[in-house]
């Protein structure tokens, strides 16, 4: 079941940065089938899950310090998608990124279960977004995250909502 909350999580992180890169978000308006591209990239700069703790089952050699079997360690995933040494200029926003060193979802046995249902959650948003009109924007105050919090959390995101068939302009808040 954790997936699901990863899930929903993914989805809200992911359009808050499209909303945030307008001109990538218009791209994918433009060409759907970047929206794979668009999704990892959004995902890499804000993930839903900062880190996770996972214990050592037995004795490892690292950069010349023995981590014994029984300790917790913590994998920040967060941080493994801004290395400047594996993504360059890691803070920019570039959906031709290779994607290759991406710890978005995790990996092995423990690969994110829900990965797959952010990703489609995400893409039936812009469609449907899409096949309305609609239009979004960051709103005029700031997005607010939960603190000191191991997931990548929005608590409340102010949006400005368009419809291009001419509709008032309406201001919402997606509360979390």
């Amino acid at each position: 079941m954790d997936g699901v909350h990863t899930a929903a999580l993914a989805a809200a992180n992911t359009f808050f940065t499209l909303i945030g890169h307008p001109e990538a978000l218009e791209v994918v308006r433009l060409s759907p089938q970047l929206v794979g591209r668009a999704i990892a990239e959004a995902l890499r700069l804000e993930p839903p899950v900062l880190f996770l703790s996972r214990y050592v089952l037995k004795d490892f050699h690292y950069q010349g310090v023995i981590v014994p079997a029984g300790n917790i360690i913590a994998m920040l995933w967060a941080a493994g998608n801004h290395d400047p040494s594996v993504f360059p200029k890691p803070e920019t926003f570039d959906m031709n990124r290779p994607q290759a060193g991406l710890t978005t979802f995790g990996g092995g046995i423990h690969i994110c279960p829900g990965r797959y249902v952010g990703v489609m959650l995400v893409w039936v948003l812009i469609e449907e977004f899409e096949s309305h009109g609609v239009r979004c924007s960051l709103g005029e105050r700031a997005a607010q995250w939960y603190p000191a919090h191991k997931m990548g959390q929005l608590k409340v995101l102010p949006v400005r909502l368009d419809r291009s068939a001419g509709a008032a302009r309406v201001e919402a808040e997606i509360a979390g």
